[in-house]
């Protein structure tokens, strides 16, 4: 049977040394309920839902901060390649990159056009195969190439017909004889677009030098 402790009283009262260690018991239990509260609201504050990727990145712009924002989270900036010919680029893990001509989605807008300080892009094109860009970057008609049509005339006559076909009037024509020595002819007359006749007093022989344009 198990012994039981009784308590020496004096006048039903409780020694003072039983006192004393039921009031340090009830300090030690008041102390101990309030780190099972404190430890109760920080396991409430842990359990509330955690904000969305928006919802932070609407707190922190409202607060002027541009949160970088990596596939689902938010994190920092990669570290820097020190490299100044490449970019952060915006894929699904942002890294720094060089830019490709793929990526390049040009405007009509001739900021970034060559002039004559600097380099830059090509104008846009007038769209005439007959146009060239000249050298303050304008695009203007291609100026006319020389061509030099050569009639010979191996048999002596008073009359030559030179057909050149440039498709105009008025190219200089020049006669020589079959030494080059220039002859003067009585008569030149431009019969068309594409002919020139030559006539003389004597039957001659030589060459009709007809230079065109195309």
């Amino acid at each position: 049977m198990p012994s039981v402790l009784k308590l020496p009283t004096l006048d039903h009262q409780v020694p003072h040394d039983v006192a004393v260690a039921v009031e340090l018991l009830r300090r030690a239990h008041e102390v101990l309920g309030a780190e099972l509260a404190a430890l109760a609201a920080r396991q409430t504050r842990t359990e509330v839902a955690t904000p969305t990727i928006p919802e932070i990145s609407k707190a922190l712009s409202t607060g002027g901060i541009a949160p970088v924002i990596v596939t689902d989270t938010i994190g920092g900036l990669p570290p820097s390649p020190r490299d100044a010919t490449v970019y952060l680029n915006g894929a699904s893990i942002p890294t720094f990159a060089h830019v490709q001509d793929a990526h390049l989605a040009l405007a009509d807008i001739d900021t970034n056009n060559a002039t004559t300080a600097r380099h830059g892009f090509l104008r846009k094109l007038s769209g005439s195969a007959n146009d060239v860009l000249n050298g303050l970057g304008e695009w203007v008609p291609k100026p006319p190439t020389g061509s030099l049509y050569t009639h010979v005339q191996s048999t002596a006559a008073t009359t030559w017909t030179v057909t050149h076909n440039f498709g105009a009037i008025g190219f200089p024509v020049t006669v020589t004889d079959n030494a080059d020595v220039l002859l003067w002819p009585d008569t030149l007359t431009y019969t068309s677009v594409n002919v020139v006749t030559v006539t003389f007093a004597l039957a001659q022989a030589g060459r009709a030098y007809v230079l065109g344009f195309v």
